[in-house]
C-alpha cells in the first residue's frame, strides 16, 4: 500500500466535503506540501489495510469507522504529527 492511496483517500474525502469545510484549500495545501507528503507515506508505510479501510469507509460518511481511524491516527507519532498541522491550520483560521 503506497502514499497515493491516504493521499487519494485523503483528497476524496476533502473534494466530498468542499462545501461543509471552511478554508478547504489550506487543508489541501497541507497534502501538497512536502511535509503532508512524508507523514502520510510513513502511515501509510506503518498503517496497514485496516487503517486505509477505515479511512476510506470514512471518507464516505461511516461515523464508527471515523471514530477507529481518529484513534489510530493519534495512537502513532506520524498520525499525531499530522493532526497537530490540521489543528495549526484550524487555529490559524480562528485567530
Amino acid at each position: 500500500m503506497g502514499n497515493n492511496n491516504f493521499d487519494s483517500i485523503a483528497r476524496d474525502f476533502l473534494a466530498a466535503n468542499k462545501n461543509s469545510i471552511p478554508g478547504i484549500d489550506k487543508y489541501m495545501s497541507l497534502l501538497d506540501s512536502d511535509e503532508g507528503k512524508r507523514l502520510l507515506g510513513q502511515l501509510s508505510a506503518s498503517g496497514g489495510d485496516t487503517l486505509k479501510k477505515n479511512a476510506e469507509k470514512a471518507a464516505s460518511g461511516d461515523k464508527n469507522a471515523t471514530k477507529q481511524l481518529i484513534k489510530s491516527l493519534l495512537g502513532g507519532k506520524e498520525g499525531r504529527e499530522l493532526a497537530a498541522k490540521v489543528m495549526e491550520i484550524k487555529k490559524s483560521m480562528d485567530d
